[in-house]
C-alpha cells in the first residue's frame, strides 16, 4: 500500500513536494511517499490527503461530474458528510473508488508532484537507472536535475558525481553542474570525438582507442563510496564499446562499493547496451510525450504485464501528467510520474 507516513518496513519510493516541479530547488524540503507490504487503514492516505486532487478538473472530469456536482461533492467527500438528493449514489460510488484506489494510487492535482531523486542520506547506496527516449525528450534534464538536487542539496545527502559525456561542450542542459562552485563534488570526462583526436594529435600518444580509454577515461569512471556515476551518449564515443562493458560490469558490481549508475538510452531494446539494464537497474525511466510510444505502450503490455489497453492508458495519463515515468523495477513495482503513483 502507499501511505505518507511511516509505517511498518516502510520503503521509501518517491518524495512528495509542494508547488509546480519547474520551479523545484534541491533546498525544498519534501514529503516521503512509503510503500508498505501489508495494508493498514492506520497508514492508509486519507481523503484530505488528496484534496488538491479531488479540487482539480482532472477529478472532476474522471468522474464525469458537472461543475455544480463538483463542487458540491468535493466539500462533502473531504467531510465525509453525504450530501441529499440525486448525489448521494455519485458520493457513495467515487469515496468507495478512493478508498480502494487510496491503498495502491496517488493522483496528484496541480500545486503537488513526486520526484525520484538519489535517496538523501549518501550512505545509502543510489540504486542504477536507465534513462530511455528520443534526442531532446528531457533524458539530460532528468539526470541533471537529479544529479543537482544530490550535489546542492543538504550536506548529509552530498554524493561525489562523475558526469561522462560524448557532448559535454556541447550540452547546455548540463551547465548548471559544472559550475566552479561544484566542482569539488562533480568529475566531467569528455568521451566526445574531439577530445579523442585532440588526444590522438599530441605527439606522445601513439595508442588507439582502447590507451585512450584506459589513461584519460577509465580512471575517472568511479567515484568514492557513496557516489554516482552518469554515462551521456557513450554510443556516440569513439569509445563506445569500452564504455558499454564498463556500464553492464557496473550495473552487476559496483552495488558492493556502493557507486550507483545513471545510463542514457535511446531505444528500450539498444542489444547490448540494454539487455544487462533490465535486470540490474531499479528504475527505468521514459518520456512518454516524445517518440517511441508504441514501445512504450508493448514494454508496459508484455514487460510489466499491464496488457495492451491499460497500457496504452496508462502512457496517456502520464503523458498529460508530466515529462517523465519511471518504472521502478525493484520491489514494490510501481509507475511513478510527476503527478501519479500506481502499485504494479
Amino acid at each position: 500500500m502507499l501511505s505518507l507516513d511511516k509505517g511498518p518496513n516502510a520503503i521509501e519510493i518517491a518524495t512528495l513536494y509542494e508547488g509546480q516541479p519547474d520551479d523545484h530547488t534541491p533546498k525544498m524540503e519534501g514529503k516521503p511517499l512509503y510503500w508498505m507490504p501489508k495494508k493498514d487503514k492506520k497508514y492508509r492516505m486519507g481523503i484530505d490527503d488528496a484534496a488538491n486532487f479531488l479540487k482539480s478538473d482532472d477529478f472532476r472530469i474522471r468522474y464525469r461530474l458537472s461543475h455544480k456536482e463538483h463542487e458540491q461533492l468535493q466539500e462533502c467527500l473531504l467531510r465525509d458528510n453525504c450530501p441529499e438528493g440525486s448525489l448521494v449514489k455519485k458520493f457513495y460510488d467515487i469515496r468507495d473508488d478512493l478508498e480502494t484506489r487510496l491503498f495502491t494510487e496517488m493522483e496528484l492535482g496541480e500545486s503537488q508532484y513526486l520526484r525520484v531523486d538519489l535517496p538523501a542520506d549518501k550512505k545509502e547506496f543510489s540504486k542504477h537507472y536507465i534513462l530511455i527516449g528520443s534526442t531532446n525528450v528531457g533524458k539530460s534534464t532528468f539526470a541533471m536535475q537529479q544529479a543537482l538536487q544530490s550535489v546542492k542539496g543538504p550536506l548529509k545527502g552530498r554524493r561525489q558525481i562523475v558526469w561522462a559525456s560524448s557532448e559535454l561542450q556541447d550540452d547546455k542542459t548540463i551547465k548548471p553542474l559544472l559550475t566552479a562552485g561544484l566542482k569539488k563534488w562533480v568529475t566531467t570526462i569528455d568521451t566526445s570525438q574531439e577530445a579523442y583526436d585532440e588526444w590522438v594529435g599530441e605527439d606522445e600518444n601513439s595508442g588507439g582507442v582502447q590507451q585512450w580509454y584506459d589513461e584519460e577515461i577509465k580512471p575517472l569512471l568511479v567515484p568514492e563510496k557513496g557516489g554516482h556515476t552518469y554515462l551521456d551518449d557513450s554510443p556516440d564515443s569513439p569509445a563506445a564499446k569500452q564504455l558499454m562493458h564498463f556500464q553492464n560490469r557496473s550495473f552487476r558490481t559496483l552495488r558492493h562499493k556502493l557507486v550507483g549508475v545513471t545510463s542514457l538510452q535511446h531505444k528500450i531494446r539498444g542489444g547490448q547496451y540494454t539487455s544487462q539494464a533490465f535486470s540490474s537497474v531499479s528504475h527505468v525511466i521514459f518520456f512518454p510525450r516524445g517518440g517511441g510510444k508504441g514501445n512504450l505502450i508493448k514494454f508496459l503490455a508484455d514487460d510489466i504485464g499491464f496488457g495492451v489497453r491499460k497500457a496504452r492508458e496508462l502512457v496517456s495519463t502520464f503523458s498529460e501528467g508530466g515529462r517523465w515515468m519511471a518504472v521502478r523495477l525493484w520491489a514494490p513495482g510501481a509507475l511513478i510520474g510527476s503527478r501519479y503513483c500506481i502499485l504494479t
